[in-house]
């Protein structure tokens, strides 16, 4: 009877022991999920915070790049401005000089006619021609070239003009034009100047 007492015994203990594993077996996992959801979400935080910081770096070097664009383009625009302003008054001058050498003729002869330039000056006009004419393709500003286009025609209809009284007619036109091309070409290197500042003053 003994015997048959301890083999039941012996009997119930793995069962109980297996009722009791089957309800509590299962909590070890609870730990190893959150820290496993924990580095998830960890690399999921730093993988946002790395995509935002690259994209607002690729954005940085973006703005970078165009304000050096911007930057060299106003340089070279207000280089070829500075160089404008002496060559068309070198062009004005000639114009003058030639106006001049006209009345003077028509003041011996009563004609408006010359059959050369004195003094080399028709060479002085082409020369001064010549030099405008890279200067004038490379100006991003249509208003300038525009009117350095307008000026040319004038002095060319100035030297066509058949009578004195056109010819003093054209050269009045030619003499405002150049002097208000002056002040356009001032106004516009000052105008790349200031913003040129504002590039300097920029976060970026």
């Amino acid at each position: 009877m003994l015997e048959a007492l301890f083999v039941a015994t012996a009997g119930a203990a793995p069962a109980a022991t297996a009722a009791a594993n089957d309800g509590t077996d299962w909590k070890w996992l609870v730990p190893v999920i959150t820290l496993i959801l924990g580095f998830g979400l960890k690399w999921f935080q730093d993988w946002v915070t790395e995509n935002r910081r690259e994209k607002a770096q690729k954005l940085l070097r973006q703005e970078q790049r165009f304000d050096q664009m911007r930057a060299r383009r106003i340089d070279a625009e207000r280089a070829n401005l500075l160089a404008l302003q002496p060559m068309l008054l070198r062009l004005f001058r000639a114009v003058g000089l030639i106006q001049l050498a006209f009345r003077r003729h028509h003041e011996k002869t009563g004609e408006w006619h010359l059959s050369q330039y004195p003094d080399g000056l028709g060479e002085e006009l082409r020369q001064a021609f010549a030099d405008i004419v890279p200067i004038r393709a490379r100006l991003h500003s249509d208003a300038i070239a525009g009117s350095i286009d307008q000026l040319n025609s004038a002095i060319v209809g100035r030297n066509e003009a058949g009578t004195k009284e056109s010819a003093e007619e054209q050269f009045q036109f030619i003499d405002l034009s150049y002097q208000l091309l002056q002040v356009a070409i001032g106004g516009e290197i000052r105008r790349l100047e200031d913003e040129h500042r504002q590039l300097d003053d920029s976060p970026y």
